[in-house]
C-alpha cells in the first residue's frame, strides 16, 4: 500500500498453473521438473485472508468457478471475483447463449449463498462468519494464523 498499490488481484493456486503452461513449452528436462512443480503456489483462499488486513482492494481469480466459490471468495476478503476458463468453456461448447447461461447460474449460486449467510448485499458477506477446514487451515497453522 505503501508503493501506491491499492489494488491486487490474487490469482493463487486452482486457477491457471503458469508451470504446466510453461512445461508444454519446455524440453525434456525443464518438462520433468515442470511435472514435479505442476501443483507448486499458494491457494487464493490462503491468500486473500492473508492479505484481507491490509487495506487493499482485492480480486480473487485463481480457481473461481461457481457463486459459492465467489461468496467464499468475498467472505475470505476479495471485493470481487474473476474467471475466465469456465466461461470460456461454456461459449466454446455452445456460443454466447451458453455463456449468458452459465453467468446467469454463477449469480443465482451467489444469491443463493448470500441468503443462506443472511447476507443482505455483499458488504455484508464481506463480514460473515468463516468456518475453515482441510487444506486452508493446515495453511493458516503453516502461516502461524491459526
Amino acid at each position: 500500500k505503501h508503493a501506491g498499490i491499492g489494488t491486487v488481484d490474487v490469482s493463487g493456486a486452482g486457477g491457471t498453473s503458469w508451470v504446466k503452461v510453461e512445461t508444454l513449452r519446455a524440453g525434456s528436462r525443464e518438462r520433468e521438473l515442470g511435472a514435479l512443480f505442476a501443483d507448486w503456489g499458494i491457494p487464493t483462499a490462503a491468500t486473500l485472508l492473508g492479505l484481507r488486513g491490509l487495506g487493499l482492494e482485492l480480486i480473487a481469480s485463481g480457481g473461481i468457478r461457481t457463486g459459492l466459490d465467489v461468496a467464499k471468495a468475498i467472505a475470505l476478503g476479495a471485493h470481487a471475483a474473476g474467471m475466465a476458463l469456465p466461461v470460456f468453456r461454456a461459449y466454446r461448447e455452445g456460443g454466447v447463449e451458453a455463456a449468458g447461461a452459465y453467468v446467469d447460474r454463477l449469480v443465482a449460486g451467489l444469491k443463493l449463498a448470500m441468503v443462506l449467510t443472511g447476507s443482505r448485499d455483499l458488504e455484508t458477506l464481506g463480514h460473515a462468519p468463516v468456518v475453515l477446514g482441510g487444506r486452508l487451515r493446515d495453511w493458516l497453522v503453516a502461516e502461524g494464523g491459526a
